[in-house]
């Protein structure tokens, strides 16, 4: 066989071998809805800090937190109706910084407000523990969040996006939120657009919901602040 018949089947192997192959498979592609919820689940579990954003559509008006988690312990702020609160939670403990808190206070006790202002403007404030328990631990639950999307309804694939600087999936389920998930390893949840009627929602009284997530793995050192004011003392005319 001559050089005329040796390069046109070289290139046509060539070219065999290389609409064949197609590349190896995307993580999208080779996984289900099922999966991809998952692999989010786990790494939600599995991963012990992390920032979040969430912005809702609360009953009291729109609100936006941004907290930074670290195990159990969590500081950061929350918005809502001009009202900035900085807040910092150690263990059992709840802070609030007392500029906002008289602020928060103001409707309901404008007297113990006004000691607040007076005495602890500047200062940290520490608050009855079940104020976090009550308003806080389940809007930053994002365990359960995480656990009961892997079982909600109708996940599908919508293809592949870009997310915080990230590659994503997309998935959406049948109450009209889409999640968006790490193509790479460990495949975290990084951006969730929760409609007014998702079970999911970690305010479940919300009308509507936006999560976003990064930082994971920060080592924040959160840590109980010194010379707090404890707020039973004001309330009492300490």
């Amino acid at each position: 066989m001559g050089v005329r018949g040796f390069v046109p089947r070289v290139l046509a192997v060539a070219l065999i071998t290389a609409c064949g192959s197609g590349g190896s498979a995307s993580y999208e592609q080779t996984h289900s809805a099922s999966q991809i919820l998952a692999d989010a689940d786990l790494a939600t579990r599995s991963t012990a800090s992390y920032h979040v954003s969430i912005s809702a559509n609360a009953e009291s008006g729109y609100a936006i937190a941004e907290m930074d988690i670290e195990d159990t312990n969590a500081a950061g702020t929350l918005t809502s109706n001009g009202i900035v609160l900085r807040m910092i939670h150690v263990k059992d403990q709840t802070f609030m910084f007392g500029a906002g808190l008289g602020d928060v206070i103001q409707p309901s006790n404008p007297q113990l407000a006004a000691a607040v202002r007076a005495k602890a403007a500047g200062k940290w404030v520490l608050v009855p523990s079940d104020i976090w328990t009550a308003a806080f631990r389940k809007l930053l639950d994002l365990r359960t969040m995480s656990s009961c999307l892997k079982g909600a309804e109708g996940m599908a694939k919508k293809g592949t996006a870009t997310a915080s600087g990230q590659s994503v999936v997309r998935l959406d389920d049948k109450a009209g939120s889409q999640v968006y998930v790490q193509t790479s390893a460990p495949h975290h949840f990084v951006h969730l657009v929760l409609s007014a009627s998702e079970s999911c929602s970690t305010d479940s009284t919300a009308k509507g919901e936006t999560i976003d997530l990064l930082k994971f793995g920060t080592r924040f050192q959160i840590t109980a602040p010194s010379g707090y004011i404890d707020l039973a003392t004001l309330a009492a005319g300490g």
